[in-house]
């Protein structure tokens, strides 16, 4: 019953709809440029509208290690080429394998490739030592525009290129890595020169081991040079650059002294190698952006006056660079004979920043001399110095050192804010005897002024009459006791005045004191002892005025009230002493 349902439910659903072969050939062959050739077969079988499709592909990518044995990768691309549509051009074959290059599959893609057109061709192999490639990798091309060629042997130089130059007239950007050229006597060394529209070149582990003692890379439209690891045999000192239109050019780890280049546009301009290069005079006349880094150190070895002489001849020369970058060991070289620097003047006019790379291992023991900088920046004063050597890390010594030193400090502040604090403290215990005895007259002066005022006040009631004489008696008695209240009023506002900027100066100090140990903290708290008995009684003098400011109040209140103004003017006053009298909790 079960298995007739499900039936009527896919009779009854939906086909699904396959979206891939709803996609142009050209989409779905791009995807297919993205995947090794033998799943793009093995996913052609699997949809009928597909398979052909695999026939026309534009894009063919033949790797070795998807199969069991070499043999088989070679009976597996005989039969793709020799199924394929031999009408449809090829764009581009990537081919990648194992073992010795000189392998008949090697020699029958790459004619294959040529004769279809190939514009890209790519070929990464792990061939034995000094296996030498096919010649027909080599070959000249009428439509191949960018060929990479990489051994993954990178010690070995494995593969060693044919004995020929290469005739590719229409190519764009050539990628040798891991390679060696072993021309004969009679040969010559110029392996680029008929490569007329080439221009990208990348030489990467490159060796070359001929008679002449000059390599020349002579290309006429060459606009980017990169040379890596690249080593030109015991003969070659200098490496011949014939490229007018070259901008970009990138020099690393290479075994050579010098580089002779035409004169030319070169915008940017890269070396990093052992010891300084030898550079053509008056040759670089557009530089922008210049990075240098040279490996000149040596453990327990001082520089010698050789390679700084060097180092400022290389740097001579590139005196139209606008953006320079120089690693620690130049900085160091140049630093170590200031007065040979001294003797040359600054050749760069042009500068608009100046970079220290300090990424390197104790850099912060790098000192950079006035001279070195004065050689530097001198001619081009508002160029940005970038300079982030870093600071010497602390040892066990420095930190103690400094701890000591910050402690030392914060004793040297404690000494002097507690001589001001016991200053302050002399000066008002002075002061404090003449306010209190200010204080009892004042208050006397009252108790006698509200005995008056209170008899007036009974003469008032007994007589139920208002008279002009004992009206004129309590102005009298009110105005007196108005100045009483304004002489307790400055007094109160004398002592607490005083009373915040010594307790002000105490929680400093006791601030202070935290920082320290308790034995040594024990000290300085005994000192403040007389400070806090003058605290106390502070407060007591103040508690004093506000108790006698309250008895005021009650007065007011209870006999005076009708006088309003009078009245207002006293509470206002005993208000604010209120606020502040709280705020020190005095009641």
């Amino acid at each position: 019953m079960d298995f007739e349902r499900n039936n009527l439910r896919r009779r009854l659903m939906p086909p699904i709809e396959d979206r891939l072969s709803s996609l142009p050939d050209e989409l779905i062959q791009h995807i297919f440029s993205f995947i090794d050739t033998k799943f793009v077969v093995q996913t052609c079988l699997l949809f009928p509208r597909w398979n052909i499709l695999w026939r026309s592909m534009p894009y063919l990518t033949f790797t070795s290690h998807e199969f069991d044995s070499l043999h088989s990768f070679s009976k597996f691309v005989t039969n793709v080429l020799s199924r394929r549509d031999h009408q449809i051009d090829v764009f581009l074959v990537k081919l990648s394998f194992n073992r010795a290059a000189s392998q008949p599959f090697v020699s029958l893609i790459a004619r294959y490739a040529f004769s279809h057109n190939v514009q890209q061709l790519t070929v990464i192999s792990s061939p034995m030592n000094n296996q030498r490639l096919p010649l027909c990798l080599f070959k000249g091309s009428k439509s191949l525009k960018h060929f990479t060629f990489r051994s993954t042997d990178y010690s070995a130089y494995s593969s060693t290129l044919a004995e020929t130059p290469w005739d590719f007239s229409v190519l764009i950007s050539l990628n040798l890595s891991n390679v060696s050229w072993w021309p004969n006597d009679k040969q010559s060394n110029d392996l680029f020169s008929k490569c007329v529209n080439l221009k990208d070149l990348t030489l990467n582990n490159f060796r070359y081991s001929g008679g002449n003692a000059v390599f020349d890379i002579i290309t006429p439209r060459l606009e980017n040079l990169m040379l890596i690891k690249c080593s030109f045999g015991w003969l070659v000192d200098v490496v011949n650059v014939i490229a007018p239109q070259i901008k970009n050019l990138i020099v690393i780890n290479c075994r050579i002294q010098g580089l002779n280049i035409a004169p030319s546009q070169i915008s940017n301009f890269c070396f990093k190698n052992k010891h300084p290069l030898q550079l053509p005079k008056d040759c670089f006349h557009s530089l922008n952006k210049v990075t240098l880094s040279l490996n000149l150190s040596r453990s327990n070895m001082l520089y010698n006056e050789e390679e700084s002489r060097a180092t400022i001849n290389m740097l001579q020369e590139l005196h139209s660079a606008r953006f320079l970058t120089v690693n620690l060991d130049i900085v160091e070289c140049l630093s170590s004979f200031p007065d040979l620097v001294a003797q040359h003047p600054s050749p760069f006019i042009n500068l608009i920043c100046l970079n220290i790379d300090s990424s390197r291992e104790e850099a912060y023991k790098v000192k950079l001399s006035a001279e070195a900088l004065n050689y530097l920046l001198k001619n081009s004063p508002n160029a940005t110095f970038i300079n982030d050597l870093p600071e010497e890390p602390f040892t066990k010594e420095m930190i103690e050192k400094e701890a000591s030193e910050k402690k030392a400090k914060l004793i040297t502040e404690i000494k002097t804010r507690m001589k001001e604090l016991q200053n302050s403290v002399k000066q008002e215990i002075m002061q404090h005897i003449k306010r209190n005895l200010d204080k009892e007259h004042t208050k006397a002066l009252f108790g006698n002024l509200v005995a008056n005022l209170l008899q007036v006040l009974t003469m008032k009631k007994m007589m139920q009459s208002d008279s002009n004489q004992i009206e004129a008696e309590l102005a009298r008695l009110t105005q007196r006791i108005q100045a009483c209240v304004g002489r307790l009023q400055d007094l109160y506002q004398q002592v607490y005045k005083n009373f915040e900027a010594i307790h002000s100066k105490e929680m400093q100090i006791i601030s202070l004191l935290r920082n320290l140990p308790t034995s040594q903290r024990i000290k300085y708290s005994q000192q403040l002892k007389v400070t806090e008995i003058l605290d106390a009684r502070l407060l007591s003098t103040l508690e004093d005025v506000c108790s006698c400011k309250k008895k005021i109040v009650d007065v007011y209140k209870e006999h005076v009230s009708h006088n309003i103004s009078t009245f207002q003017d006293i509470s206002r006053v005993a208000e604010d002493w209120a606020k502040r009298s709280s705020s020190h909790n005095i009641s």
